[in-house]
């Protein structure tokens, strides 16, 4: 494996987890804005979440 196909294989590696990572950020909100309830825990989860995302990259 070439060190191009190494290096586009991480990449897309880091992006299919930011991407997994937003889909849970908005399904967390989407569902408290609905139920009227749980909003405070889902900014909590999605600030926790964020902050170890950014200690990645």
């Amino acid at each position: 494996m070439s060190y191009e196909q190494m290096k586009y294989e991480k990449y897309l590696k880091h992006r299919e987890q930011i991407a997994t990572m937003l889909t849970t950020f908005y399904d967390k909100a989407e569902e408290a804005l609905q139920s009227g309830e749980g909003m405070e825990e889902a900014l909590e989860f999605i600030g926790i979440k964020s902050d170890e995302m950014l200690q990645k990259i």
